[in-house]
């Protein structure tokens, strides 16, 4: 019998061993769409005398608090995982802004992630916009794994983007891009050069903004997630992640997001800067 169950059937306080049983051997306790699914009592094991209420042992599994590597006993108030700070809300809107877009027989991702780009834009970036930085090592791919899927392509997508973020045609500003770049599926089946390739997408660029300056990214780290974000004329960073922009003419499922934790976004603008430290 599990340690966490003869805890429970105890009355006894949960550990944060008890917790991590508890999710590796029942996930569901901790997510409620799961959990009202299941709230039923559940015949258990024998040391109960009786019935077992999920809805219970869930909310004694969650009376520990994940934060980063230490677990900590909470207080009143739902905790978010994905927050730094706890909330009395039960509205998990409130926690993380996510939005999901795409899917069968639904239109393309496009449209929902260039209004988030405009909405993150317009609530906080403080405009002119000096800096954009795309951390996807495969921009320079004109399509995705699902082939263009329509009339645009992933350089069309950068030039949407851009125009989503109100950027001037006149305006000086720089472009960062990876300086680790992938090739995609279709671009290896082609064998496609990245040189030539990062110079027609260069090429586009300067074409729509005749001012615009290029820049690589640092070697190192490599961003393996795919983050949008630009520098206002205040010098801080916003932005968006999300998907590929060379596959957002697909019905893949995309998931996307504004980044607003002000601690993470100064940690990755230390990282693009090449400032690990």
């Amino acid at each position: 019998m599990n340690n966490w169950l003869i805890r429970f059937s105890m009355g006894l306080p949960c550990r944060p061993q008890d917790r991590k049983e508890i999710q590796e051997t029942l996930p569901e306790l901790f997510y409620r769409d799961e959990r009202e699914r299941f709230n039923r009592p559940t015949v258990a094991f024998p040391i109960f005398w009786g019935e077992l209420d999920t809805e219970v042992l869930s909310e004694w599994g969650r009376s520990c608090e994940v934060i980063g590597s230490e677990i900590k006993p909470t207080k009143n108030g739902d905790v978010c995982p994905v927050c730094t700070k706890r909330k009395t809300s039960i509205d998990e809107n409130d926690c993380f802004n996510l939005e999901i877009a795409g899917g069968i027989n639904r239109k393309s991702s496009v449209p929902a992630f260039m209004q988030l780009v405009t909405r993150n834009r317009k609530t906080k970036v403080k405009t002119p916009i000096k800096d954009v930085y795309f951390t996807d090592r495969f921009l320079l791919a004109d399509a995705g794994e699902a082939g263009a899927g329509g009339a645009g392509g992933g350089y069309d997508h950068i030039i949407k983007y851009l125009e989503s973020l109100a950027v001037e045609k006149e305006a000086k500003f720089t472009v960062h891009i990876p300086s680790w770049p992938s090739k995609s599926a279709i671009q290896k089946e082609r064998e496609d050069c990245l040189s030539s390739a990062q110079k027609i997408l260069k090429n586009l660029i300067e074409k729509n903004y005749t001012n615009v300056q290029f820049s690589q990214l640092p070697q190192k780290p490599v961003f393996h997630d795919r983050l949008y974000l630009v520098r206002g004329s205040d010098s801080q960073i916003n932005g968006v992640f999300g998907p590929s922009l060379n596959g957002l003419d697909s019905q893949d499922i995309a998931l996307m997001g504004e980044i607003e934790n002000k601690e993470l976004l100064d940690n990755i603008d230390r990282l693009l800067s090449g400032r690990n430290g």
